[in-house]
């Protein structure tokens, strides 16, 4: 975050960063009303303070840690939204001490060194020492070396636009982030066992995919979004990450959002045909040419023009472009992971809608999984009807095999039991991942009690 305001000795003011009462981190976190709100809002402040090469640890520990406060299933027993609020806003107080801490640390020892010097010291000098977090978040590396306080990014005056865009992207980049983490919400990458994982399951495509999104489709999404963009220039400066956050928790503005998505998909991925060219030949310039034009029929106010020869031209050169962008962006999204498998053309159905679900929903989906097999009894039946009420199951069933594979495989074969109930071609179409990944598994148990 750029501009934020600073002390006399040049250090941030991280009190007024966060608890000014006008645009505070804190306050802002407060205005919050839901748990998709909070979950929302927290996380991409979490996004924002920690931008930095050498804050990647710091990051992903306090997702981590706003994970474990606001699961994606529901908050435990015996907890209300207030309370899920409080622990949220005292995570953000503890990040505050720390800040508070790291920038004193800094001043004294800065002190300290000019009084020991003449010179200014070094780069390598000023570097902060690794911080602790006891009690807060756990490295598993171990801590950090954090930035000093001289090496936050330089002041970047932005355009309105140029600011709402970037605004817009985070919190739309966010919102699929927490969608594609409920799938694999759970468990960890070990269950794969050295194998790799589905791209809807891995963390590595995640990544991936989020920068796809960022380079490729988000300026077209943000161009369709005009009127979306030119209400957000209007907001308040400081109003504007509230702005963003309430068009994706509020129904209405994120339908609004959705319709365009669409159209952007379909923008950025889809193939352009070129069209037929215009018949006759090319106009001829001078007194000739505009005394052809004049000897033309004059065509009805109500029928399209055809086409120029030149104008033709600059379209076909413009869908070629476009359709060589395609190429490259295709198999830059199905190329092999390190970890995981790529997604093949057909599952980018499923990568598209991810915006139209919850993660609540896909939560309380993978949950209802889970007690449909748990349950015993006559699970096949009961699976079937619940199919029939939801919708997208395939990748929720996915994961939910790998988190509980007791309850999908065994000597009574469950995961077979269920599929056998559908042919081949609903199979490819419902279950297409869930298939895919463990079908052949599920036939070995099948044909071992035969």
């Amino acid at each position: 975050m750029n501009g934020w305001p600073k002390n006399a000795d040049g250090t941030t003011d991280w009190d007024a960063v966060f608890d000014a009462p006008e645009n505070g981190l804190i306050p802002l976190i407060k205005q919050a009303s839901t748990l998709d709100a909070l979950r929302t809002i927290a996380g991409l402040v979490i996004e924002r303070l920690f931008t930095r090469k050498k804050d990647g640890p710091y990051r992903s520990a306090y997702s981590a840690a706003l994970d474990t406060l606001l699961p994606l299933d529901g908050l435990e027993e015996g907890k209300n939204f207030d309370t899920a609020l409080s622990e949220v806003v005292a995570l953000f107080a503890t990040i505050r001490e720390e800040r508070k801490r790291k920038a004193a640390e800094y001043i004294s020892r800065k002190k300290a060194e000019e009084e020991a010097k003449e010179s200014e010291p070094t780069d390598e000098e000023r570097r902060d020492e690794p911080t602790e977090h006891p009690n807060v978040v756990e490295f598993p590396d171990g801590d950090p070396v954090a930035e000093n306080e001289q090496e936050e990014p330089e002041e970047v005056s932005e355009t309105d636009a140029a600011v709402v865009g970037r605004l817009f992207a985070e919190a739309f980049m966010r919102y699929y982030q927490v969608r594609l983490r409920a799938f694999r919400a759970g468990f960890d990458s070990s269950v794969f066992k050295g194998g790799k994982a589905p791209f809807i399951l891995s963390e590595e495509f995640e990544g991936k995919f989020l920068k796809i999104l960022n380079q490729h489709f988000l300026p077209v999404l943000t161009e369709r979004n005009y009127g979306l963009m030119h209400r957000a220039t209007e907001t308040p400066p400081d109003k504007r990450e509230a702005f963003f956050e309430n068009v994706f928790t509020n129904k209405k503005h994120r339908q609004e959002v959705w319709s365009r998505w669409q159209l952007a998909w379909e923008d950025v991925l889809m193939e352009r045909n070129i069209p037929p060219k215009p018949e006759g030949k090319e106009e001829k310039g001078g007194l000739l040419g505009s005394l052809g034009k004049l000897a033309q029929k004059k065509q009805p106010s109500w029928k399209k023009n055809e086409m120029t020869l030149p104008e033709w031209k600059e379209q076909v050169k413009e869908i070629k472009a476009h359709n060589r962008k395609l190429e490259k962006l295709w198999a830059k999204l199905t190329e092999e992971g390190e970890t995981y498998d790529p997604p093949e053309k057909p599952d980018m159905t499923t990568l598209k809608e991810l915006f139209g679900r919850s993660p609540e929903a896909i939560a309380n989906q993978r949950k209802a999984i889970r007690q449909i097999f748990e349950q015993g009894g006559n699970f096949a039946q009961a699976f079937d009807a619940y199919m029939r009420k939801t919708r997208a199951i395939d990748a929720s069933l996915l994961a939910t095999c790998y988190e509980r594979p007791d309850i999908f495989f065994g000597k009574n074969a469950q995961l077979y039991t269920v599929m056998s109930g559908y042919d081949d071609s609903s199979r490819d179409k419902i279950f297409r991942l869930t298939w895919r990944y463990h079908g052949e598994r599920a036939k070995r148990e099948r044909r071992a009690i035969a």
